[in-house]
């Protein structure tokens, strides 16, 4: 016989998926989640290869191209959940949040849901950017293993940083303060050793940028791809992003505790 709490993971995972399939559903019927996860991504990194690629080979003495693609992937990340987090929004406004509560759905399917959600998108937009890479000299030197590393590290990017995201728009008043959120993912676009190494950065500036979390994430995912792992950028991002999924799933768990009761 099965106990009462495993019932409820069972039931917990079970309709967590059943959401997520729903959410990517949706997704796929909003142009601007589409392109931010897809088209903007790509556009962006043939732009970086075009314009700045071979330059920055010959300034630093090393290929760019594996960390260009990376930051796309990770700006993907970014300006991607902003955007389906106005999704999720426009869901607490129309009232369906609020009416899952009176339906047989386990409470934590659903904001587990839309995070599987998102993994499930991030990995898709990273697998059809490394697709593209491939046409500018972009390889996974480190083979399958290094792959692997490569998608995990983006998966866990997007579990932080969605978890913040959608736990600030479960609270949201508009989609102008949920697009807000991108303002400061132009700070972190630039601000990282997704361009050049740190080293080229100021002196003032090197530290802070090596440790920055986005830093942290491309070094990790241009390890595992080149074959060379940076353990302690694992290490940096495992931490800096599991922290930021823990504080977004207390705070969502309260904010969507208030949705469920309005």
């Amino acid at each position: 016989m099965t106990a009462p709490s495993e019932r409820g993971l069972h039931s917990a995972v079970g309709h967590a998926l059943i959401q997520a399939g729903r959410v990517l559903r949706r997704w796929s019927r909003e142009p601007e989640v589409v392109i931010q996860t897809v088209v903007f991504p790509i556009v962006l990194f043939v732009v970086f290869r075009v314009v700045l690629g071979t330059a920055l080979d010959q300034v630093t003495g090393a290929g760019s191209v594996t960390g260009h693609l990376v930051l796309c992937v990770l700006i993907s990340v970014m300006f991607g959940g902003a955007s389906a987090a106005q999704s999720l929004l426009a869901e607490r406004r129309s009232g369906l949040l609020g009416r899952f509560r009176s339906m047989p759905v386990h409470r934590a399917s659903v904001p587990l849901g839309w995070l599987l959600a998102e993994v499930a998108r991030v990995l898709a937009g990273a697998v059809v950017l490394a697709a593209v890479g491939h046409g500018f000299g972009f390889r996974f030197a480190g083979g399958p293993p290094g792959a692997l590393v490569f998608l995990l590290v983006a998966a866990w990017v997007a579990v932080g940083l969605g978890a913040l995201v959608f736990a600030f728009a479960l609270g949201a008043r508009s989609a102008q303060s949920v697009a807000g959120v991108t303002m400061v993912y132009l700070l972190l676009m630039f601000y990282n050793t997704g361009f050049v190494p740190a080293q080229w950065y100021p002196d003032a500036l090197r530290w802070p940028v090596r440790v920055m979390p986005i830093s942290m994430a491309v070094d990790a995912m241009r390890g595992g791809a080149q074959g060379a792992l940076d353990t302690g950028a694992l290490a940096g991002t495992a931490l800096w992003f599991g922290a930021m999924a823990v504080g977004g799933v207390v705070w969502g768990a309260r904010r969507f505790a208030k949705v469920s009761l309005a």
